[in-house]
């Protein structure tokens, strides 16, 4: 559903995005009784959590290996979200979360199971036994921790105060987990160097960090949840969420636009007060939430404010930013996969390249759980690797006109290669994979860009030290009336980061007016 453009209806919020983060954002406001316009570029919520479909086949864009959709604790973000507008998903839980294919023939199953999991790292590893229950056991413990205590902003002084002193140990807990990184943890109780480097395999995987770039904060969502509420994934697809949380956003009287790209942020003496969009139409508010990322938000979209230069350079400090993905999306008959076949694959065949580009192929299988997403007969894959944009930018040319980038008989040749790198890989999962799987399509760091509106195609912003998660931004900025959600915010990347982020922006602008 497309709003009107000639009513007298008139935004007290815009959110710029729809990406789960900027739905959040905009499904608390909302369920407040705040008039919130959500705008997005494309034509379907969502953005990496988004779909689309393609010779009868519906492909989750991003990542489906999705946690905070279970019921236990306080850190259920997706379905806390989901809820301020009344609305639910219906899920099916791994009870593989992810099969890692290791050099050396090395295979690990991450199991909901967890004394299960354990026992199998431990044949793998027989000399660590007691290393590896310590280590996953302090993760276990930090989680707990996180799964009582809500999600309260760093600069919600009053909020912090009532938290400090109803649980003044579960708080002291969390600081020091906040300034412990995973690696500090593992070379605490861990040896064995092949063991370490799954633990920065295991991070990587959600992250794009090894272990000591990564927050026990952060780690312990991951390690602990997986064996408490579980990997759940959404029948029908991942962008169900996001269909979801706009449907109900609109049944609460807010309004999401599609197809429309903001241009720019207007301005009046310092101040946020709206957007331009790409057709010439500005329309203004009382406050605006960037679902961006930094680099969108304030190299392009409030540039002319004195203070963006200054955030982002206190951006490029403390973050590096991330890389792309190159993606493979295909189908593969029924019977071409081993019948002890789970959904969530890595594939890894050296241990040194593991955070290189090319380096690791993540694999979804998501119609193992639901046979809807696919041909009758058919599985969807969904397979993609880290890349760099750069070498992709390299094989277009700019036309003549000036009207934007034109593939390059190489641009193609690169997709057909990369194709066939990712297939060679995916053998480990798909016998004869180059032969079963029949490509779909291929997107590249370029098409994430274009699609996704995301400067390079990034991932986002990457912890340089794992305390400096602290420092993330929680939902304000530099520049008055602007706000942020997504994974440049805290608590960082993935569906149910962002989730929180955008709850947590709602929050700061509830308690600023």
């Amino acid at each position: 559903m497309t709003a009107p453009r000639s009513d007298s209806w008139q935004p007290e919020v815009i959110v710029i995005g729809s990406g789960i983060g900027g739905l959040a954002t905009a499904a608390r406001l909302a369920r407040h009784g705040a008039r919130v316009l959500a705008l997005e570029q494309h034509s379907v919520p969502g953005g990496s959590a988004s779909h689309f479909a393609r010779a009868g086949y519906r492909f989750d864009v991003g990542a489906s290996l999705l946690y905070g959709l279970g019921t236990e604790g306080t850190i259920n973000f997706v379905a806390e979200a989901l809820a301020e507008v009344g609305e639910a998903v219906e899920t099916r839980r791994d009870e593989v979360q992810i099969h890692y294919h290791l050099p050396d023939g090395l295979e690990i199953r991450t199991h909901y199971d967890r004394e299960r999991f354990l026992e199998e790292l431990i044949r793998h590893f027989p000399s660590e036994r007691a290393g590896i229950r310590a280590f996953y056991d302090a993760a276990m413990a930090a989680y707990r921790v996180l799964a009582r205590v809500p999600l309260i902003a760093l600069d919600d002084i009053a909020g912090l105060m009532r938290g400090v002193a109803t649980a003044p140990l579960d708080a002291l807990r969390m600081s020091q987990a906040a300034l412990t990184t995973l690696g500090d943890l593992a070379r605490r109780h861990i040896r064995d160097a092949r063991l370490r480097r799954f633990i920065d395999i295991e991070t990587f995987c959600w992250a794009l960090t090894g272990a000591d770039a990564t927050p026990l904060v952060n780690a312990a969502l991951v390690f602990g949840d997986r064996h408490v509420n579980g990997v759940r994934y959404p029948l029908g697809g991942c962008s169900v969420i996001a269909e979801k949380l706009a449907a109900g956003i609109e049944r609460l009287g807010g309004r999401i636009r599609y197809g429309s790209r903001v241009l720019a942020g207007l301005l009046d003496r310092g101040r946020a007060r709206g957007v331009k969009l790409a057709s010439g139409e500005t329309i203004t508010a009382r406050a605006v939430v960037s679902n961006a990322t930094a680099w969108d938000t304030y190299g392009r979209l409030f540039k002319e404010h004195p203070l963006a230069g200054v955030a982002l350079r206190e951006q490029s400090l403390r973050y590096a930013q991330a890389d792309s993905f190159t993606s493979l999306f295909g189908g593969v008959a029924v019977e071409r996969l081993p019948a002890e076949t789970v959904v969530h694959h890595i594939v890894v065949n050296d241990w040194d390249a593991y955070d290189k580009p090319r380096g690791m192929l993540f694999v979804s299988l998501p119609s193992l759980h639901d046979a809807s997403l696919a041909p009758p007969g058919y599985h969807n894959v969904h397979a993609f690797m880290v890349d760099r944009y750069d070498d992709w930018a390299a094989l277009t040319q700019r036309a003549a006109t000036g009207g934007g980038a034109r593939r390059t008989p190489g641009y193609r040749a690169a997709k057909e290669a990369a194709a066939r790198r990712m297939l060679s890989l995916l053998e480990r999962v798909i016998p004869d994979a180059s032969e079963a799987v029949q490509v779909v399509s291929v997107g590249t760091p370029l098409t994430n860009e274009r699609y996704l509106a995301r400067t390079r195609g990034t991932y986002g912003p990457l912890l340089r030290r794992g305390p400096d998660v602290l420092l993330k931004p929680q939902g304000g900025s530099l520049i008055r009336g602007l706000y942020c959600a997504g994974d440049s915010c805290f608590p960082g990347q993935g569906v149910p980061s962002v989730a929180a982020s955008g709850l947590s922006c709602a929050d700061r602008i509830l308690r600023a007016w």
